[in-house]
C-alpha cells in the first residue's frame, strides 16, 4: 500500500480511536489493536453487511473503518455490503488470531497499523536442494503455529503463487517461504536448518567470522544521504561489511529482491553484521537508531560435535571421579571442570569469548566459591 493510502489512514486514525472507546468495541475486554486488511475476492463475506457478519463473534474483532477505491465508505458501518478488495480497519480484541484459518480464508494483507506491537519484517527463505523439509508438510516441518511468526505465503517451485498456505501442503526443493514475524522470529528462522535465507549468499560475502556474527537493527535517518538508493545501487554490503536480511517499512509490505529496494527516511534494516557495525557506525549520520538483537549469532554447526564433545567430556570427569574417590577430595570440581571446558571451547572457536561469559551464571559460581566451613 502506498504512501499516500497510508497517510489517508493517518488522518482517520483519531476518529477510529475514539471509536474503539465505544461500546461497540472489541477493546472492552482487553487491550486491542488497529489491524488494517483486504477481504479476498472468493472470501464468504463478499455481498454480506457487516452488521450480518457478526465479526465480533466470528472473529473477536470490530469493524471502525472501510475504504473502498482509495475513499473512504461513509454511513453507518453496520450497513455496509462487503466487496472483494474492500480495505477494512479491524480493532482486534485479545481473543483475535490472524493465523486462525477463518481469517486467512477471509482477508489477505493483513497489518497491525497502530504502533503498540513490535515491528514485523516479510522475510523470504528458501527450501534448497537436499533440504530435510523437502517432503515434508507444513505442519511435520514445524512452521505452523511458530511463535511470533506466520506463513504468509509460498512461492513454489514451478513459479505459482500460494496463499493461505494449508498444514498439510508438502514443501518441495525450491519452494520460497515468504514470512511475517518480529526480530527474534526471524532470528529463529536464520538458524533453523532446511531453511535458507533468499539472500545467504551476500552474508556469506561479508568479512565477519561466524563467531562475531549477529543481528542488528538499524534505523534511517530522515536526511540520510543513502535515501533514494536502491540496496544495490548502494553497494551496502561492502561499504558497511553488513548484509540486509529484511526491511520493515509502515504501511508497505516490500516482496521484493533485497537489493532492488529503494531505501526511505524510516526504513528499519534488519542486518546479518558483525560487533565492529555497533561501534564503526552507531554514531553514523546515516542512521537514527542502532541496536542489536540479543542472542541472534548463527549456530556453528562445524563446530557442534567438538562441543558436544567436549561437554561429555566434562560430564564423564565428574561421573568418574564420584567412583573413584568416595571419601576423598576430587582431583577436580564441577566448577573447574566448567571453567576448563569452556576455555578450551573458546580457544578450538566452538564459541566467542563473549559467548562463553554470557552462558556463566556467574551468581552460582561466586556462591560456591564463597562458602567456608563453619566449624
Amino acid at each position: 500500500m502506498g504512501q499516500q493510502g497510508q497517510g489517508n489512514w493517518q488522518l482517520v486514525q483519531p476518529q477510529l480511536r475514539r471509536s474503539i472507546q465505544g461500546p461497540g468495541s472489541s477493546s472492552r475486554k482487553g487491550p486491542s489493536r488497529l489491524l488494517r486488511c483486504t477481504v479476498k475476492g472468493d472470501s464468504s463475506l463478499v455481498g454480506v453487511s457487516i452488521r450480518a457478519a457478526s465479526f465480533r463473534g466470528r472473529f473477536n474483532a470490530a469493524v471502525v473503518g472501510v475504504r473502498r477505491n482509495r475513499k473512504r465508505v461513509e454511513g453507518k458501518i453496520g450497513d455496509i455490503d462487503l466487496l472483494p478488495g474492500d480495505e477494512l480497519v479491524l480493532d482486534t480484541g485479545p481473543g483475535f488470531s490472524q493465523r486462525s484459518p477463518d481469517v486467512t480464508d477471509n482477508f489477505e494483507d493483513m497489518e497491525y497499523i497502530d504502533s503498540s506491537g513490535e515491528k514485523e519484517y516479510l522475510s523470504a527463505f528458501v527450501v534448497p536442494q537436499g533440504s530435510k523439509l523437502a517432503g515434508k508438510s507444513v505442519h511435520r516441518a514445524g512452521l505452523r503455529g511458530m511463535p511470533g511468526l506466520f506463513l504468509v505465503y509460498v512461492d513454489q517451485a514451478d513459479g505459482t503463487q500460494l496463499h493461505a498456505v494449508a498444514p498439510d501442503y508438502v514443501l518441495q526443493e525450491g519452494d520460497t517461504l515468504w514470512f511475517a514475524g518480529g526480530l527474534q522470529g526471524v532470528a529463529f528462522l536464520l538458524k533453523m536448518p532446511g531453511l535458507r535465507h533468499i539472500d545467504e549468499e551476500h552474508t556469506k560475502k561479508t568479512n565477519v567470522d561466524i563467531l562475531e556474527r549477529r543481528l542488528v537493527q538499524v534505523v534511517v535517518a530522515p536526511h540520510s544521504h543513502i535515501i533514494g538508493k536502491s540496496v544495490r545501487e548502494l553497494r551496502f554490503r561492502t561499504k558497511y561489511d553488513a548484509a540486509i536480511v529484511a526491511v520493515q517499512r509502515r504501511g508497505e509490505r516490500l516482496k521484493q529482491k533485497i537489493g532492488d529496494i529503494v531505501l526511505q527516511g524510516g526504513d528499519v534494516l534488519l542486518l546479518d553484521t558483525g560487533e565492529h557495525f555497533l561501534s564503526n557506525y552507531r554514531d553514523d549520520k546515516a542512521f537514527a537508531l542502532v541496536s542489536e538483537v540479543e542472542k541472534s549469532s548463527p549456530p556453528k554447526t562445524s563446530k557442534m560435535w567438538l562441543g558436544l564433545g567436549l561437554l561429555i567430556a566434562m560430564i564423564a570427569t565428574q561421573v568418574i571421579q564420584s567412583f573413584t574417590t568416595t571419601g576423598k577430595e576430587p582431583f577436580i570440581n564441577l566448577w573447574t571442570a566448567a571453567l576448563l571446558t569452556a576455555a578450551l571451547q573458546i580457544l578450538t572457536r566452538c564459541m566467542s569469548g563473549k559467548q562463553a561469559r554470557q552462558s556463566m551464571d556467574w551468581y552460582v559460581g561466586h556462591g560456591r566459591c564463597s562458602l567456608r566451613p563453619t566449624l
